[in-house]
């Protein structure tokens, strides 16, 4: 079964650039994001890190069905962003994520 992982440049961050990728474990999500697009991340593989996105279900919308169905792991570059933050990885309804969401809720009491 595939799960979603966060790819990104150890020295620049996991939001700064970060693509999303599916794959079966974290090694394979390592290498296929590494050999697809971690170049215009970081210069080293070394430097080229993977995190699972945990209870995130909402990143398959992202994903690319005929890969899913077929098993095979891939990455995508661009992943849906929050309009006003700019990240992805949060869940984003209405096109605002519920970090978001948070602080506009904190912001309102």
């Amino acid at each position: 079964m595939m799960k979603p992982y966060m790819g990104f440049s150890r020295t620049a961050g996991a939001h700064n650039g970060a693509i999303l990728i599916f794959a079966h474990t974290a090694r394979e999500a390592r290498a296929v994001g590494w050999k697809e697009f971690g170049r215009e991340l970081t210069d080293e593989f070394t430097y080229f890190a993977v995190r699972r996105m945990w209870k995130a279900p909402w990143l398959f919308k992202d994903a690319d069905r005929s890969k899913i169905l077929r098993d095979k792991p891939h990455f995508i570059d661009a992943p849906t962003s929050c309009e006003r933050c700019e990240k992805w990885g949060f869940e984003i309804i209405d096109g605002v994520c519920s970090e978001c969401r948070k602080e506009e809720a904190a912001d309102g009491e």
